[in-house]
């Protein structure tokens, strides 16, 4: 408890990141524009898909919800135009947590279940979750949770999609007795996992990972970002990125014309095809 100062240190952050009158400012322009701007245009938005992102680990929040309004609103709105997806951002930073992982783990992860006990009560929606590399364990902390709640009576799938991820916190025994075998969760999500091949951090749980994946009747796609270093990236980016790879990919912006959309029809793909539930074998 001590590394996230209890559960007050990580509520209190929560409670005041909400309180942000500034930020929910700036969340209520984007948003009431980007709906606005989509009525106008006819989009049917009961035909676009409500992504969740975390937003810690090198998710793309800051080019989605906390860069300038116009910025924001013109990502949203070429999102659910060339994608037919809504990304709808958590509104924390790490800095709302001191840096401390753990505490933000604690913290994302209570909101994130939250959310998914709304989406079920009808109240909100959320068809798929984002994460990346250090957002894995508050996805693992809400759904490990929130499946143990739900058994086998659980209202709707929950897709999962991370990018820099070994998938360590849905594959280890940190969860304890909350922690489902890869067979049990191909009745409950489907992962779709991005990495690159050079990257550091998850190289070496690759292996572990394709099996795991394989298991949870799930998807993973490993870019071969070395190979294509020049052709992704702006001569500012001179060597391979490693793990920060996929964070460069919306802040770059060559790569924000030509490796992100790579990323997004993984993902649109992903969210927009039929979940068949996978039944365990007899």
């Amino acid at each position: 408890m001590w590394q996230f100062g209890g559960v007050d240190g990580a509520l209190g952050a929560v409670l005041a990141a909400y309180a942000n009158q500034e930020r929910r400012a700036h969340f209520d322009a984007i948003y009431g524009a980007v709906c606005a701007r989509l009525a106008a245009e006819g989009v049917d938005t009961g035909a676009l898909k409500v992504v969740l992102m975390v937003p810690v680990g090198g998710t793309p929040c800051y080019r989605y919800a906390f860069d300038e309004e116009s910025v924001c609103v013109t990502a949203q709105m070429a999102l659910a135009k060339q994608y037919g997806l809504l990304f709808d951002v958590l509104p924390f930073q790490i800095t709302d947590f001191n840096g401390n992982l753990p505490c933000a783990a604690v913290g994302i992860g209570a909101v994130l279940l939250a959310k998914l006990r709304s989406r079920d009560r009808g109240l909100c929606r959320v068809d798929a979750v984002l994460f990346g590399s250090k957002g894995t364990q508050a996805t693992a902390l809400a759904l490990h949770q929130y499946w143990h709640e739900c058994g086998d009576n659980f209202v709707a799938p929950t897709l999962l999609a991370g990018f820099g991820t070994d998938l360590a916190n849905f594959r280890d025994s940190s969860a304890g007795a909350l922690r489902l075998p890869p067979e049990q969760l191909a009745r409950r999500t489907r992962f779709l996992v991005v990495n690159s091949a050079q990257d550091g951090s998850v190289s070496p749980g690759l292996p572990a990972l394709a099996a795991f994946v394989a298991q949870a009747r799930s998807d993973a796609v490993v870019f071969d970002v070395g190979a294509h270093l020049h052709d992704w990236y702006s001569s500012a980016v001179a060597t391979n990125p490693s793990h920060h790879w996929y964070g460069l990919a919306f802040r770059d912006d060559c790569a924000y014309g030509v490796l992100a959309p790579l990323l997004l029809q993984h993902l649109s793909a992903f969210v927009h095809r039929p979940f068949v539930a996978t039944l365990p074998s007899l």
